[in-house]
């Protein structure tokens, strides 16, 4: 029986004071490259479905500056791999690309109607992502 204890108690010290050690946070981004020569806008969102193509009921943005890319910029993503890695175990990210002219010729029901979508990548996995580079061109 002091046996069984000790070896309880010594096991118990042990992982007391081995702590787990986390897997660290990734902190690669996501580039968006606007290799065209127009002023393109982007929007993401995640869907369970890889073939979702359906765009948002109401215009998605606030300001559209922050989601704005001119011609031969690159964007760096704010959001963090880690939780791009997580996002992709159930979901599909989809990126939608629009040229700011056509935002500001038509109105966002039209564009959503008509589908008026310059170009849409979708990523479904993060081996998809990592052959990316991390990085989404447009065109």
């Amino acid at each position: 029986m002091k046996i069984t204890s000790l070896i309880c108690i010594c096991s118990l010290l042990f992982l007391v004071g081995c702590p787990m050690e986390e897997s660290p946070e990734l902190d690669l981004k996501t580039y968006i490259k606007n290799n065209s020569e127009y002023i393109i806008i982007f929007r993401y969102k995640n869907t369970v479905s890889e073939n979702d193509t359906v765009l948002w009921e109401h215009f998605p943005w606030g300001k559209i500056s922050l989601w704005s890319i001119n011609p031969g910029e690159v964007h760096i993503g704010n959001r963090v791999s880690g939780d791009l890695k997580r996002t992709l175990e159930n979901y599909h990210i989809h990126y939608y690309f629009f040229y700011a002219d056509t935002l500001s010729a038509y109105p966002w029901n039209e564009i959503r109607d008509e589908y008026k979508v310059a170009k849409r990548v979708t990523i479904s996995s993060w081996e998809e992502y990592e052959a990316m580079e991390f990085t989404i061109e447009f065109p």
